[in-house]
């Protein structure tokens, strides 16, 4: 198979991409909050939201996000392979070639992808005041949210399939 050649991404690139995974978050949020909107509170119950709560979560992704990224630079600018990656959580086999791992890049997407999944499945287990069934919809309906963003079906953000892609020179 070839080797994926990589190139040092430029400031303005990282940027980009931050920026659209920003986005791409943003949506998520938004589009779980029209449908907690949407949600029948059923029996008089209003959904509460812990605004402490939600801030902690997200002071608690921000710190790890950066960490990420200091992470990500530090192997960018002296080549060290990866030190201190979060393992694919459980059984997750998306994740299990070393590619996801030795690559810095695909590292980075696999890692903030775990991390933004963790968040989102952290907030929704803190949401209150809805019933029991409606709690598990509303996990069942985010996990599959979670894995269709997953940086796997994505064949831009794969490396096994840009991988292939070279190797059949797009034929696959």
């Amino acid at each position: 198979m070839a080797d994926i050649e990589s190139e040092t991404p430029i400031l303005a690139q990282m940027q980009h991409w931050t920026r659209v995974l920003g986005l791409g978050q943003q949506m998520i949020l938004e589009h779980v909050s029209t449908m907690m909107a949407d949600m029948d509170g059923g029996e008089g119950a209003e959904p509460t939201v812990n605004l402490a709560r939600i801030m902690e979560i997200q002071g608690e992704m921000a710190t790890q996000g950066m960490a990420l990224w200091e992470r990500f630079l530090a192997q960018m600018t002296a080549g060290d392979a990866p030190e201190g990656a979060a393992l694919p959580a459980g059984n997750d086999r998306r994740f299990a070639d070393p590619k996801w791992r030795d690559t810095p890049l695909f590292d980075l997407i696999c890692q903030a992808y775990l991390l933004a999944s963790e968040g989102l499945l952290r907030l929704v287990e803190d949401f209150d005041g809805v019933d029991p069934r409606q709690k598990r919809q509303l996990r069942f309906m985010t996990q599959r949210l979670i894995e269709a963003a997953s940086p796997t079906n994505s064949p831009f953000a794969n490396p096994l399939v840009i991988e292939r892609t070279i190797a059949t020179g797009g034929q696959n």
